[in-house]
């Protein structure tokens, strides 16, 4: 019987255990998709991360301090509820689970060998993985998704979910548990349940912002020192105004690179205080490299590239 598909969430700050997971999956036989930064830096990473999510059976989540304050991975849960994949959470850190998260059981992260034996145990329980047709729909909405905007992807996705509450299904899932509702309830009172917990699920996601900047104004916290995610965005032109395709544009200090598309547009997402300034390099084979110090929160840093002469 061949073992299902993995999907790790994760924030960035946890990359290496996430990598660990991953080698660990993969040397054990399971096909695992980890995102990559360029996918985000994209015009289309919640069509991407939308489909990854789809064709997967679990999403391995690993929930952390930053996890909880990412969008991006908020992003990825969202729409694992949305498209009724089973959650497996890892606790990294004492961070307590969103509201929205608390129907799946977590598993401590103790020590990674026996934590890896919990996950591996969970996903070697024959499960069903039919496709329903509301999970078509919900992919082809989330296919009409274009923001680039994490904050905006997240409130699109929140839409969907608001959509489907009618529809529930049940496929609540608890790992290392015996939980698994693959049927629509037959007990209206279940039926009711099940609803109020994802309309709970919409609430609780717009909570995730606002809840963190205001601890941090309670406390005091200088506005210029509160990290965030921010855009910077832009196009670069050649000496002719024309648009400058497959420019790699990098941000050094966050070991993040992205490159221009056909119109010579590029965008990163970066965590960091806000409207910091940054380092910022562009570079291409017969041009002379450009370096810039922009704000983050910029959407609008237009520039051209010189060519070798």
């Amino acid at each position: 019987m061949s073992k299902p598909a993995v999907f790790i969430s994760y924030a960035r700050q946890d990359l290496g255990l996430a990598k660990k997971f991953e080698r660990a999956l993969i040397e054990r036989g399971f096909s695992v998709w980890r995102d990559q930064e360029s996918i985000y830096a994209g015009e289309n990473w919640p069509k991407a991360i939308g489909e990854a999510i789809a064709s997967r059976s679990y999403v391995l989540l690993l929930w952390s301090r930053n996890a909880g304050k990412s969008h991006f991975v908020e992003f990825e849960w969202s729409t694992a509820i949305a498209l009724k994949k089973q959650i497996l959470p890892i606790l990294v850190d004492e961070t307590d689970l969103d509201p929205s998260l608390r129907t799946f059981h977590g598993i401590p992260l103790n020590d990674f060998d026996g934590t890896l034996a919990k996950i591996l145990k969970s996903l070697e329980k024959k499960r069903s993985q039919k496709e329903t047709r509301s999970g078509q729909k919900v992919l082809e909405k989330l296919k009409q998704i274009e923001t680039a905007r994490p904050e905006e992807a997240v409130k699109e996705v929140q839409n969907i979910i608001k959509q489907e509450v009618e529809n529930v299904r049940g496929d609540v899932y608890q790992a290392g548990g015996d939980i698994n509702i693959g049927v629509e309830p037959k007990n209206p009172f279940l039926k009711w349940y099940y609803g109020v917990a994802l309309l709970a699920a919409i609430l609780t996601i717009v909570k995730i912002s606002t809840d963190w900047i205001n601890t941090n104004q309670e406390n005091g916290a200088d506005p210029n020192q509160i990290v965030e995610e921010q855009v910077l965005a832009g196009e670069i032109l050649d000496e002719q105004n024309n648009p400058l395709p497959d420019v790699t544009v990098q941000l050094p200090e966050f070991d993040l690179f992205t490159t221009t598309n056909e119109h010579g547009k590029f965008e990163f997402n970066v965590l960091a205080p806000h409207q910091a300034r940054v380092a910022l390099r562009a570079q291409k084979e017969g041009f002379i490299t450009k370096n810039l110090d922009p704000s983050l929160g910029s959407t609008y840093l237009n520039f051209k590239l010189e060519q070798i002469r």
